[in-house]
């Protein structure tokens, strides 16, 4: 038994020393391993400098294939732009050779390009001088701005509606000396003349091709018009000064009708144009400083000439004019006629106008 005991004791001493010797042995791995080296920190670091020259690379790779794109982005724009005038270019050529079988006057003629339905619409400026009709006429010569829109929609065969707005204010002052007769003394005579112009214009217009590069626009329609007119004379007389004013308005309704021819050299975008158009209205006349009033016939004839271009875009036409134009007024009724000056205006007028969409 004592034997036993003894073995037993022997073998639990064996193994409490390899068990030590096994926790000794493990602990000093970890911590061998827990202290890398200068040369595994360098290598780490040479590691991370690699992925980021990788990381930049492909950045730079990105912004380039960006750029690249962006270009040939540019580069189709231009092409698609250059493509459509060319291709309106073409349409305008194929359209001005074809040749209508018959039409009313039994000759032959040529269908106008077509524009696809849709929307016109225009605005511009005028610089502008009334004409009068007394004594100190051709006295004026400042010019006045104003202005003038339309709108409208214009149809697959060239006929359009429209409404057009036209309105200026002019503001002038005349001075001149009125010889008295009496001892050559000569009286200092100052005129301050206003206008006020308003006219509103409905039409309704076909545009005829009538070769290969002339087109010309018949229109007809309504207008209104109304022309406010304010004179106030000063003079000094003798040591005495004195002021004579006289408003008068002048308004009426009437038809109007027109006719407006254009060339286009070598079928271009460019043209030269011109217009002619007359109304007839009818309305009345009346004095303020007076309170006369008078039922009144009066005939407004206007003609302009200019020029313009057409820039084609892929969303619509951009037309681009400038031109000289000259109204001239009468009046029927003598009275009305010798109290109101005012006989029409000449001036010039720039306008860029906007159509949805292409011709055909």
């Amino acid at each position: 038994m004592t034997f036993f005991v003894i073995s037993y004791w022997c073998d639990m001493k064996y193994l409490g020393i390899v068990f030590l010797s096994g926790m000794f042995f493990g602990f000093s791995g970890i911590a061998n391993a827990a202290s890398p080296t200068i040369d595994d920190v360098y290598q780490m670091l040479l590691e991370q400098k690699d992925v980021q020259k990788e990381q930049q690379a492909k950045i730079a790779s990105l912004e380039a294939n960006q750029r690249s794109l962006e270009r040939d982005v540019t580069k189709s724009k231009l092409r698609e732009a250059r493509l459509r005038d060319d291709l309106h270019k073409a349409k305008i050529q194929l359209a001005s050779v074809q040749k209508a079988t018959s039409h009313d006057f039994g000759e032959p003629t040529y269908d106008a390009p077509q524009r696809d339905e849709g929307f016109v619409a225009s605005a511009g400026l005028l610089y502008v001088m009334p004409n009068i009709s007394h004594e100190s006429q051709g006295d004026i010569t400042d010019y006045n701005l104003g202005f003038n829109i339309s709108a409208g929609y214009q149809d697959a065969n060239n006929v359009d509606f429209s409404i057009n707005y036209k309105h200026f204010t002019t503001d002038d002052v005349l001075q001149k000396n009125l010889s008295t007769g009496v001892l050559g003394v000569d009286i200092p005579v100052t005129n301050i003349y206003t206008v006020n112009y308003d006219a509103l214009d409905f039409e309704t217009g076909k545009r005829l091709q009538l070769s290969d590069s002339i087109s010309m626009r018949l229109s007809g329609g309504l207008r209104y018009a109304t022309i406010n007119q304010n004179s106030i004379t000063q003079y000094v007389a003798f040591g005495n000064a004195s002021d004579v004013g006289r408003e008068s308005n002048l308004w009426g309704v009437g038809i109007k009708a027109g006719i407006a021819p254009e060339w286009n050299p070598n079928n271009s975008n460019f043209r030269i144009f011109s217009s002619l158009s007359g109304s007839y209205l009818a309305g009345k006349w009346d004095s303020k400083s007076s309170s006369d009033a008078h039922s009144s016939l009066f005939s407004m004839v206007d003609a302009s000439v200019g020029v313009g271009y057409l820039l084609p875009t892929s969303i619509g036409d951009i037309e681009i004019k400038a031109s000289y134009q000259y109204e001239l007024l009468n009046i029927s009724d003598t009275g009305s006629s010798t109290y109101f000056e005012y006989r029409g205006y000449q001036g010039a007028y720039g306008s860029i106008g906007y159509a949805f969409g292409d011709m055909n």
